[in-house]
């Protein structure tokens, strides 16, 4: 992400993002992980929005 742009929050956004996946194969019950790939999802979503007005 700094690549593209020098927006802090976007930058801060993109490692919580990363840091969110790399927990995903942590994850201890079906239910949590389920939870988890949901907000996951949800904020890559988000992420690539806010990404787009930087390209």
């Amino acid at each position: 992400m700094q690549m593209l742009t020098d927006d802090e929050a976007l930058s801060e956004a993109a490692e919580a993002v990363l840091e969110d996946v790399t927990a995903l194969r942590k994850t201890d019950s079906r239910t949590e992980l389920d939870q988890r790939r949901v907000k996951t999802r949800d904020d890559i979503s988000r992420l690539v929005r806010a990404s787009k007005r930087h390209l």
